[in-house]
């Protein structure tokens, strides 16, 4: 019967000791769902004579940022899809013909940052804070458009890059910019690395 007290004693002073913790982790929290619009800059030409350029499209995503003090950290996931001119060249007849299409790329990015509030992190109207880090990539899916053979096979599924940022909070809106650039080839067998410049726009609370 001892044993038993003992064990509530220690329960509810572990309650009591950790509800205050728990809602100080929370408060220390900021949430940002976020959507925008990218640009990206990535050329490549296949052995069969097609080329895929990527350009423009669309992310929608999660950012978190923990912190008491004037740093944090930055994590968040993002779903973004990149659209692409396709064009390849075919004989036909005993002409050339060439093909143009369009396609979208699917991929996932799982951005891991660090930053800095330039305002401090307690102003009230107003916070300008800079970030940067790595950022993982990963492919999920690729449109491939009629008389096209665009295979997932032939790029670089998973790749990993690095990013800097800037951010606006305005009471409650965010309007954020960042840049990335990747290390590693976007396609297995062309070289070219892809680079993003991307806008959003979203709240916090």
């Amino acid at each position: 019967m001892t044993y038993r007290k003992e064990l509530k004693y220690i329960g509810f002073l572990l309650f009591f000791c950790g509800v205050p913790n728990f809602k100080q982790l929370i408060a220390q929290t900021t949430y940002n769902p976020n959507a925008g619009l990218h640009a990206a800059a990535i050329d490549g030409h296949f052995k069969d004579s097609s080329s895929l350029n990527s350009r423009v499209g669309w992310q929608i995503g999660l950012d978190l940022r923990k912190g008491s003090g004037i740093f944090f950290l930055n994590p968040g996931i993002h779903y973004r899809v990149t659209s692409a001119d396709v064009k390849k060249s075919i004989v036909v007849g005993g002409s050339l013909e060439n093909l143009t299409g369009s396609t979208t790329i699917q991929s996932i990015v799982i951005p891991f940052n660090a930053g800095l509030y330039l305002t401090g992190s307690e102003a009230a109207l107003i916070r300008i804070f800079i970030h940067g880090g790595v950022v993982p990539s990963y492919i999920i899916g690729i449109k491939s458009p009629e008389k096209f053979d665009l295979s997932p096979s032939e790029f670089n599924r998973f790749q990993l890059g690095l990013n800097v940022g800037t951010g606006i909070d305005l009471l409650f809106l965010h309007f954020g910019a960042t840049y990335e650039t990747y290390l590693q080839n976007y396609f297995k067998n062309v070289s070219g690395k892809n680079r993003i410049v991307t806008f959003s726009i979203g709240f916090v609370f």
